[in-house]
This record gives structure tokens, C-alpha cells and sequence, in this order.
């Protein structure tokens, strides 16, 4: 997805990487919390320290599955969750039904 806010020379990015040397990060080298992977679920990924990306959206889709949260957010994000555990995506977790 295009940035609205970025006029293609990357400008935003290095701003960003200045003021939080992690954002751009990924999921494998740091480690997914709650509100991070709900802010991400929201499409609000300025809000997190990961640069957007199928891996780390995967990833934050996995950790509310993990630890139950995309059922208790907004519905939109469960039916998500589910859309990507039947698409095998993601996994559901151990032991749900």
C-alpha cells in the first residue's frame, strides 16, 4: 500500500527511522505485542514500530489468534482472523475449535 504522505524519495522513512531507530522492523526480529498487532490489525501501522509488510501483518494476525484477542476485538478482525486460518495463513491456535 502507498503512503499518502510520502512523496516517493523516502523522506518520511528516513524521518521515521531518525526518531525510533526500530520502526521498520520486522516480526522475526521483534517481538509482536497487543497493541501493536491490533494497531496493525487497524490499519494504523504509524503507530507501531514494524514497517508494513505481508509478513509482519501475518504476524500480528498470529499473535491475536495466539492469545485470543482477534475474538474479542472489533468483529471485522475476527472474521479476518478466520478468513486467514481457513485460507491457511495463519494457524488456529492449539486446542480451539
Amino acid at each position: 500500500m502507498a503512503d499518502p504522505n510520502v512523496n516517493g524519495s523516502g523522506a518520511m522513512d528516513a524521518e521515521m527511522n531518525a526518531e525510533n531507530p526500530s520502526h521498520g522492523a520486522d516480526a522475526a526480529t521483534l517481538p509482536m505485542d497487543a497493541f501493536s498487532a491490533a494497531m496493525i490489525a487497524d490499519g494504523a501501522w504509524e503507530l507501531t514500530p514494524y514497517r508494513e509488510s505481508e509478513a509482519n501483518f501475518l504476524a500480528a494476525y498470529q499473535y491475536l489468534v495466539d492469545t485470543g484477542a482477534a475474538w474479542t476485538l472489533q468483529g471485522r478482525i475476527g472474521r479476518q482472523a478466520a478468513d486467514l486460518i481457513e485460507a491457511g495463513w495463519i494457524k488456529a491456535k492449539e486446542g480451539a475449535q
